[in-house]
């Protein structure tokens, strides 16, 4: 079964509508994936976002721009129906107004946003090498690891093989994507990533 494939404009509408109703609710959201590499035709629409958390002090937030309900409002409104997972990293909606077209939600912190929104911008192939260290054909320094979306380092300077045991690694700030990508050989513009580069 071939997967729907959606024009840009039509899908750039839709997605910057979803991402500009949900903003309210998050630190930060921005349209990833094949979008976001102006893709002719995609497959899905993909958002990454750093919610507000809850209750969070010095805001002037009311209830109801928490991400949940704004995700609801979207859903009583047309926009979204059909909620296919819904768990604290990760949440798939499919349109309802382009039948078979689903909204990738993904979520994160403030540390994890560098890591995950370049791995989320994609393709699978280039994601895949800004994991892979330079020595087994990826882009990442050899004495880097990335685990649970932070990049780590020795820190005796001697990368070892295994887990991350506490005490011997330390965490890279990689805040913005450009952070994490200086560590993967350097900058792409996103319509320049492809699997093979």
């Amino acid at each position: 079964m071939s997967k729907l494939r959606v024009p840009f404009d039509r899908a750039v509408g839709l997605a910057l509508e979803i991402k500009n109703r949900l903003d309210s609710g998050c630190k930060r959201i921005e349209v990833a994936g094949s979008l976001r590499r102006r893709k002719p035709h995609v497959g899905d629409l993909e958002l990454v976002a750093i919610p507000l958390p809850h209750g969070e002090l010095f805001t002037q937030r009311c209830p109801d721009e928490d991400l949940d309900a704004l995700l609801s409002r979207l859903i009583s409104d047309g926009v979204l129906h059909n909620p296919q997972l819904c768990g604290p990293k990760y949440r798939k909606y499919e349109s309802a107004r382009l039948a078979g077209l689903f909204l990738d939600l993904f979520l994160c912190d403030v540390e994890t946003w560098g890591v995950l929104f370049a791995i989320r911008t994609g393709p699978a192939a280039y994601s895949k090498r800004l994991v892979t260290p330079t020595s087994k054909g990826g882009l990442l320094r050899n004495d880097l690891k990335v685990h649970r979306g932070r990049v780590w380092e020795p820190l005796d300077g001697i990368a070892r093989l295994g887990s991350l045991a506490e005490g011997e690694w330390r965490a890279l700030p990689t805040r913005e994507e450009r952070d994490f990508l200086e560590l993967c050989g350097g900058w792409r513009e996103p319509e320049r990533r492809g699997g093979g580069q």
